[in-house]
């Protein structure tokens, strides 16, 4: 709990203020970026030098890149340095909206994991503010979410996650992960319609990530348990069987990570061993890190 309330301490009143226009789209302002000036890079293009948009986000991959295996502060000055790259590709390639967006979006996932909340939550708006960058405007709006959602503003959260999906409907991997968190959040103030909602809207739109509907099935289930009602709950877990398991039966690792999730699905345990408590986790998928090209 002292780390929700850190969360909440350090977004305050600026988060709730700006969260709902950022989720539709409206300009954010915010605080100026935390830190020094902006020191320029042995990677950043001379002055008059055009690079492409990819070669940008590349070269300021390969400051991030240097992070790895560093150490306190010398690794948090890298990062920075990275930030401060995609900032500039933000600035220089502003024609080009995916790749400025997936700057936006790379920066404020690095301000993020630096602990400069009010910083990342501005990239992310940034990022938001380019819809038709596509994957990026969807993932950076997921991430606005869960800002709001560890800060405890649970109704800004749960109207933020449920934008992921009216604004950017054919981005599939991030609706189905923001119907996920609008179900866990309904469910943990017991509103067990809109989370069933929620579930079965993703079980029933989405084929893909295959653990992730299969999670969605293990929380519908678990949800008619905690009622005790088995009988619907071993309906939802015929239904996921009958889905999923000959795609389990292969050798290659996506068969490999899909058996392994069924089985380890809570809802059929807690029907083998008769256990009745509730057991929807908080954080049972793990946020996504943003990935980044590789060279």
């Amino acid at each position: 709990m002292e780390r929700k309330k850190i969360w909440a301490v350090v977004l305050g009143v600026w988060v709730m203020g700006v969260a709902a226009g950022a989720a539709r789209g409206a300009p954010i302002t915010s605080p100026a970026p935390l830190g020094g000036p902006v020191v320029r890079q042995d990677d950043e293009p001379a002055a008059g030098e055009r690079i492409s948009g990819e070669e940008a986000l590349k070269r300021a991959y390969a400051i991030r890149k240097r992070s790895f295996g560093k150490e306190g502060e010398d690794k948090r000055s890298i990062l920075l340095e990275a930030v401060a790259a995609y900032r500039t590709i933000l600035t220089r390639h502003a024609d080009e909206p995916r790749t400025a967006a997936a700057a936006a979006l790379r920066a404020g996932d690095l301000c993020r994991g630096l602990g400069r909340l009010e910083e990342a939550f501005d990239l992310y708006g940034k990022a938001v503010a380019i819809p038709e960058a596509g994957e990026s405007a969807a993932r950076a709006l997921l991430e606005i979410a869960h800002l709001l959602r560890r800060a405890e503003r649970v109704e800004e959260a749960v109207q933020t996650y449920r934008d992921v999906g009216s604004r950017f409907p054919e981005e599939g991997n991030a609706v189905s992960q923001a119907l996920l968190w609008v179900g866990k959040i309904e469910h943990e103030r017991r509103n067990l319609d809109a989370a069933r909602a929620a579930w079965t809207e993703l079980v029933t739109r989405f084929d893909e990530p295959e653990t992730r509907v299969v999670s969605a099935y293990d929380f519908l289930a678990s949800s008619h348990i905690d009622e005790g009602n088995e009988t619907r709950a071993r309906e939802v877990l015929e239904e996921c069987s009958r889905r999923f398991a000959e795609r389990a039966s292969g050798e290659s690792r996506r068969a490999r990570d899909l058996a392994r999730a069924l089985a380890r699905m809570r809802s059929r345990a807690r029907l083998s061993t008769g256990v009745g408590e509730e057991s929807i986790p908080e954080d049972e998928e793990p946020e996504e890190p943003v990935p980044d090209p590789e060279g």
